[in-house]
């Protein structure tokens, strides 16, 4: 049953379902591209001097978590952004060559974990908006070394990519295993 606790040694999960569709399939026109291009797991920015996002998902007022898992191609850094109508609600920089959390320019816990082969989970948890988003709701954006939160704009190299998968939206406090 969704949010039902689920015992384990050390503490309750909770088990829910991924509100994201095509979650390993970015191509998917679920997936609404804005001036960035996906092919074989990676998201490539573009030479247009603007916002350039891969999005999905607009939800309602509450409490949410993202995550995806990414790895670090020819740009180190991938950002995370969700909006609400006003504002950047959630704006964060994973550093994918140091495992770092650049910065958390909004509400929630931002973190990363170290995987394998140098991949990385990148997730935001317990994030709360009392409005809904618009905008594409869920923003994964390509990030240059000099780029910090909010600051992830092209232009790009267009063969500049980072790798992404995996991506998850959740409702409720704590990001589920994949």
């Amino acid at each position: 049953a969704e949010n039902s606790p689920v015992a384990t040694r050390y503490q309750a999960v909770y088990a829910r379902r991924n509100l994201l569709t095509y979650t390993e399939d970015f191509r998917n026109a679920w997936w609404a591209k804005g001036f960035c291009t996906f092919s074989d797991g990676k998201l490539y920015g573009s030479d247009i001097p603007n916002q350039q996002m891969l999005s999905q998902i607009e939800h309602g007022a509450g409490t949410f978590s993202y995550s995806f898992k990414a790895r670090a191609g020819t740009l180190p850094r991938v950002g995370l952004t969700a909006w609400n109508g006003t504002s950047y609600f959630l704006n964060v920089l994973f550093d994918l060559s140091t495992g770092t959390v650049v910065s958390n320019g909004g509400v929630g816990d931002a973190s990363i974990q170290p995987l394998s082969d140098g991949w990385y989970l990148c997730k935001c948890e317990n994030l709360t908006t009392a409005s809904a988003t618009n905008f594409g709701g869920m923003q994964i954006r390509p990030g240059k070394s000099s780029h910090t939160a909010g600051t992830t704009a092209g232009p790009f190299d267009p063969d500049s990519y980072v790798e992404i998968g995996y991506a998850q939206f959740e409702a409720g406090p704590v990001a589920t295993d994949y």
